[in-house]
């Protein structure tokens, strides 16, 4: 089942595709503040975050994650899909 902004993966899981992310200080920059949220960080690389918070309800989930990212310059993208048209733009150009 996919909604628009994010796979829902199993019952209490979501996964994240994330624009910007760019260096390892990125993953530690969400992962502690997600974690100070009550949200665990399953899964976590560049582009993409898997989150489970069995004591939050999906919506409270969602945006738990969207304020972090969003508050730390990053985006949630669409799919996977979308990270690899955002990787290539810059060689399109001409």
């Amino acid at each position: 089942m996919t909604n628009s902004n994010t796979s829902i993966i199993m019952k209490g899981l979501k996964e994240f595709w994330i624009k910007n992310m760019v260096c390892n200080r990125c993953l530690k920059v969400i992962k502690q503040e997600l974690q100070e949220l009550g949200v665990t960080v399953l899964s976590l690389e560049l582009g993409r975050l898997l989150v489970e918070a069995p004591k939050k309800t999906t919506d409270e989930t969602f945006n738990a994650v969207k304020t972090i990212l969003y508050a730390n310059d990053f985006e949630i993208l669409k799919s996977e899909e979308e990270t690899l048209v955002v990787d290539a733009y810059p060689f399109l150009q001409l």
